[in-house]
């Protein structure tokens, strides 16, 4: 019997570290990623598509071109915690290995861990690095963070934030006067050229000195928000490049109205007013988070830049139809 138990053991082994080697699919920097890994990420994005067969061969491409810079962008960490010599505690590492046997023991066992990596596209090997590539952000961001004296450092000093809150948010308050009707349909063609006829006599009017760009709001503004937050929303660089309307505040001066812009459900006009005083040190945590995000993710974007990518042959050939087979 303890012959057989040690044939299975071997068998399973054998099947999670895989038998014969996975070929190579991208070279970054020296370090290879092969197919099993490329498989993962891009069974990652493939996974938001409810039928990925039907996908175009154009699709493909930049589907496997956001696999391709997730699987670069986590290289890159990985090496550059090699050259900050950044490493994985023991307790870390017990921890994982801890959380990979409690997991397996939550699915049923071996055999049920088996069938879950085979319908995530991984092999055991692969999702042992996916578990460790999150520590070895987080590690990374925070010796960057606490070790200011590093050229690549991210993180900031009470002057350097304060520099950084001036020159990344703004505040805005508006005027929405929607293009819907009350049940949410659109206005008529003939409604809708009179409502942004409206918008623009509102917008031009708002601009004489003698207005009072509040009481505008409160007249025309078809906006809960504005009645929640009369004082304004204040919003990062970075938020702002999201909104729909809102992104427009970055090319505006303070005090400045601008508008009205058009969205899909009505106009906007905006101005953007200066920060308050008191908002720094009331959401100085918040701040801070968000400055050495973007600074981070403007060095991965440098590091990114200046890598030395190759694909292999095997990128050109794996699609949606294939990629399973390289996952040795």
């Amino acid at each position: 019997m303890k012959k057989v138990h040690l044939i299975l053991l071997v068998l399973f082994l054998s099947i999670l570290s895989g038998c014969v080697a996975s070929p190579a699919v991208v070279n970054i920097n020296g370090d290879k990623i092969d197919g099993s890994e490329f498989a993962y990420y891009l069974n990652y994005e493939l996974a938001s598509y409810e039928k990925p067969e039907e996908l175009t061969k154009e699709d493909i491409d930049k589907i496997k071109e956001t696999a391709l810079d997730t699987a670069v962008n986590n290289t890159i960490v990985l090496q550059k915690c090699e050259e900050y010599g950044i490493e994985l505690s023991d307790e870390e590492e017990d921890e994982i290995k801890a959380l990979r046997e409690e997991f397996i023991t939550d699915l049923g066992g071996s055999a049920k861990y088996l069938e879950f990596l085979e319908e995530s596209a991984l092999n055991d090997r692969v999702y042992k690095k996916t578990q460790k590539q999150g520590y070895y952000h987080e590690k990374l961001m925070a010796y960057l963070t606490e070790n200011t004296d590093q050229p690549e450092s991210i993180g900031f000093t009470d002057e350097t934030l304060r520099k950084f809150f001036s020159e990344n948010y703004v505040k805005i308050k508006y005027i929405y006067m929607s293009s819907l009707t009350e049940d949410g349909e659109p206005l008529s063609d003939e409604e809708y050229d009179e409502q942004l006829n409206l918008a623009r006599i509102v917008a031009e009017g708002s601009k004489e000195p003698d207005k009072d760009f509040d009481l505008l709001i409160e007249k025309y503004n078809d906006d809960y928000r504005m009645r929640v937050y009369p004082e304004g929303l204040v919003y990062s660089e970075h938020e702002l490049e999201n909104e729909e309307v809102f992104y427009h505040a970055l090319e505006m001066e303070e005090n400045e109205i601008a508008g009205p812009y058009a969205s899909s459900d009505g106009f906007y006009i905006l101005k953007r007013y200066p920060v308050d005083a008191g908002y720094f040190d009331n959401h100085h945590d918040e701040i801070l988070n968000e400055a050495v995000d973007m600074k981070y993710e403007m060095l991965l974007e440098t590091w990114r830049a200046n890598a030395i990518v190759k694909v292999s042959d095997v990128y050109n050939d794996i699609d949606a139809s294939n990629y399973k087979t390289y996952i040795k």
